[in-house]
């Protein structure tokens, strides 16, 4: 039986690009120091968290990796440090030059019920406003799950982008305990972290029954 040229051409290919994964290391390459700071300028410069440093002492380098899914090989040669601040939701590099270089990096979300003021204006006692300011800038995503299994979950994907939010809440439940979920994210919406907070309401007040005692006629007065 003759062999098919074409079937052997296409079992090549698919064998190389079974292969292709594994170049993924081989993509990053190693930084020089002026190429260094200003890769860590520019994911300042746009908003760009890192997510994750990574040691490897074997290699004598440092792997740094952004919430954009890319990676930068740092020469340790060229640095001194890196002081980390989860405070603050920043990372520090010193360079052997003498400089500084900052960088956002992703931390742990604070919130907590202070925040939060249950109807605030006194007008709609099913809502609330959180006032929270966070250390870097990002979007907002508010939750609040729907009551049962027939219950409607509300969303809510704020379009500001900054460190100081007033977050609306919408849609809570009387005389419940609604678990009201807070995602923090990238400028596209992309989630960094989340804080569940319980908000407590009370039962609303029982209308006034309303009932006709009388009715006038005003038809002789031309009304």
């Amino acid at each position: 039986m003759k062999s098919n040229p074409i079937l052997a051409f296409l079992a090549l290919i698919a064998l190389t690009a079974c292969q292709k994964p594994n170049e993924t290391k081989e993509l990053i390459k190693e930084l020089n120091l002026g190429t260094s700071k200003s890769l860590l300028e520019n994911a300042a410069a746009q908003d760009i968290l890192i997510t994750d440093i990574d040691q490897v002492s074997v290699s004598s380098s440092t792997i740094v990796h952004f919430e954009d899914q890319s990676s930068a090989l740092l020469n340790n040669a060229y640095l001194l440090r890196i002081e980390k601040d989860p405070g603050e939701w920043q990372s520090r590099f010193y360079f052997v030059d003498g400089t500084v270089t900052a960088c956002p990096m992703l931390c742990q979300l604070k919130m907590d019920s202070t925040m939060i003021a249950l109807d605030p204006f006194h007008q709609s006692p099913l809502s609330a406003l959180a006032t929270v300011s966070t250390p870097v800038k990002g979007r907002f995503k508010v939750v609040v799950p729907g009551k049962g299994s027939s219950g409607v979950t509300i969303s809510n994907l704020f379009d500001n982008f900054g460190t100081s939010h007033r977050l609306a809440i919408l849609g809570l439940y009387a005389n419940y305990t609604n678990h009201v979920n807070f995602i923090f994210t990238d400028q596209f919406g992309r989630p960094r972290d989340s804080v569940t907070i319980n908000i407590r309401t009370a039962a609303l007040p029982i209308s006034p029954a309303i009932s006709i005692t009388k009715r006038s006629d005003f038809s002789d007065q031309g009304l």
